[in-house]
């Protein structure tokens, strides 16, 4: 989204871009320890918990997270067999539904 990555944009620059890219590849890594669990458990108690607060509190706009959440999405199940994509999908899903 141009808005975002444009000057006074919340990931404009950088610093601020690096930033969401760490995010990103922190929701990533939390989605496959549900992958691996067969459960929606490791990313409730350990990445869930105050993320709505934390965006809220920093001025990040919670439904351009969840957007590069479904992007991830969209490129991870297009590289898995349509099995594995059904299930790494629902874990996706999952995270995005928190930040709703």
């Amino acid at each position: 989204r141009p808005d975002i990555v444009s000057p006074g944009g919340n990931a404009y620059g950088e610093e601020m871009t690096a930033t969401c890219l760490r995010d990103m590849d922190y929701y990533l890594r939390l989605i496959t320890y549900g992958i691996v669990a067969g459960d929606v458990t490791p990313i409730e108690e350990i990445g869930l918990v105050g993320v709505r607060e934390m965006y809220n509190s920093l001025g990040t706009p919670i439904p351009v997270v969840a957007e590069s959440i479904r992007q991830m999405k969209q490129v991870a199940v297009g590289l898995l067999s349509p099995e594995d994509a059904a299930e790494a999908g629902y874990y996706f899903d999952f995270v995005v539904g928190a930040m709703s």
